[in-house]
């Protein structure tokens, strides 16, 4: 399938992913500060997830004097999990922090997520968004690329993770992914 530019608006967010491709993700320990939000109720959350942004300069002053741990995605990020997700309190965790090398020692008041080795998807997005690239339409910008695509399918409910520039680079969406046919 060709790897075409795709321009997606979602709640006065206009997104353009400007490429994606399947590649092998390695195993990581994902290290950062987790807060929980309702999954489906957009209000309130996004302020939550903003404010931990606002306040992450300690995550990543941490994270970056493990720099014998650090690997090639060393993009601040952040995680979205569902360890806690059930259908009476629809939690799921918003973590923000760093995917480092497997079995990296975690810094007092961090929480970690291990994370397999998978196929991802990896989008490389631009545009301008008000809340998290989640809720403007990011994981859209994923899911679309699968469509009608013969050889790979999204994997939902592994993780997702959204990549935010730690300098002037794009920002980006990673969602696990799956061969349609492993044999």
């Amino acid at each position: 399938m060709e790897n075409k530019k795709f321009t997606f608006e979602c709640n006065g967010n206009k997104l353009t992913r400007e490429s994606f491709e399947v590649v092998k993700f390695a195993p990581y320990r994902f290290i950062g500060k987790t807060v929980y939000a309702r999954a489906f109720i957009k209000t309130g959350s996004a302020e939550v997830f903003k404010s931990l942004w606002e306040h992450s300069e300690w995550i990543f002053s941490a994270l970056d004097e493990l720099k014998e741990y650090a690997t090639d995605e060393a993009h601040n990020a952040a995680l979205m999990t569902w360890e806690k997700f059930d259908e009476k309190n629809e939690l799921f965790g918003y973590t923000v922090g760093r995917f480092m090398k497997p079995n990296t020692p975690v810094p007092t008041d961090m929480d970690y997520f291990d994370t397999p080795e998978t196929l991802i998807g990896k989008a490389v997005i631009t545009g301008t968004y008000t809340n998290t690239l989640y809720d403007a339409g990011g994981e859209t910008l994923c899911h679309n690329y699968f469509e009608n695509q013969d050889n790979y399918e999204a994997a939902p409910w592994k993780f997702l993770a959204e990549i935010y520039p730690t300098d002037k680079s794009p920002y980006g969406f990673y969602l696990p992914s799956n061969l349609k046919n492993p044999n």
